[in-house]
């Protein structure tokens, strides 16, 4: 939780908070909340600006794809080694062009030894470590597309993430609803138990009687792995 890191700064080192403060007290801006807003991490400028493209599918992820599928034994054109290679190589260069600064682009030769020790990690003629070290990097490359992230996550159950229900509750902070388990569905929206009543009920009967964020859609079968 922040406050378990976070040393901020007194209100008085912050000029501008404290005239914030002392004009209108009552919107909120105090010591007890302003520095987790204004110290939390947050995304790079360079992601969130407006011309910033949004992205859908791209050469990459076509790229990781086609190993996950080539490490299936599908008949598609090159082998798992390459088409990971082409992947993460096609992910990196990505941030060098829609995102970096020029004088933070990503080298090459760095990026050629990233590869290689992703190599030395995995043994991707084990199809199921190819399948781990190739949506691991997909996981990354979603970045700026977390839907899909989470998506891949739920497809293929990887990257392997850390149990949340073992991380500590904040409960002076934070109200839990259910566990803290990884979500594999969506809620249904409120509005369908005004407008779509008896379906929504017919699909928590479905469910065991609840709308649960934990009951897997059908094309999701396993639990996704945690460590």
């Amino acid at each position: 939780w922040w406050n378990n890191w976070l040393q901020p700064p007194s209100n008085a080192s912050i000029p501008t908070l404290a005239r914030l403060i002392s004009s209108d007290p009552s919107a909120g801006y105090d010591q007890s909340n302003f520095p987790a807003r204004m110290m939390r991490p947050f995304l790079s400028i360079n992601f969130e600006k407006p011309n910033a493209p949004g992205i859908l599918i791209t050469s990459a992820e076509v790229n990781f794809l086609l190993a996950e599928a080539a490490s299936k034994g599908w008949e598609v054109t090159g082998d798992v080694t390459s088409l990971f290679e082409a992947g993460v190589h096609a992910s990196m260069v990505l941030l060098n062009e829609l995102y970096l600064p020029a004088k933070n682009n990503i080298a090459e030769e760095l990026i050629s030894e990233f590869i290689t020790g992703l190599k030395s990690a995995y043994n991707l003629s084990d199809p199921e470590q190819a399948r781990e070290a190739i949506n691991t990097q997909a996981w990354i490359l979603h970045m700026t597309n977390p839907n899909e992230a989470w998506a891949n996550l739920r497809r293929s159950d990887y990257p392997v993430l850390v149990d949340r229900t073992k991380l500590p509750k904040f409960l002076s902070d934070f109200t839990y609803d259910d566990d803290i388990k990884t979500p594999v569905r969506l809620r249904y929206p409120k509005l369908e138990e005004k407008y779509n009543s008896a379906s929504l009920q017919e699909a928590k009967d479905r469910m065991g009687g609840t709308d649960n964020w934990h009951t897997h859609v059908w094309w999701d079968k396993n639990d996704i792995n945690v460590k």
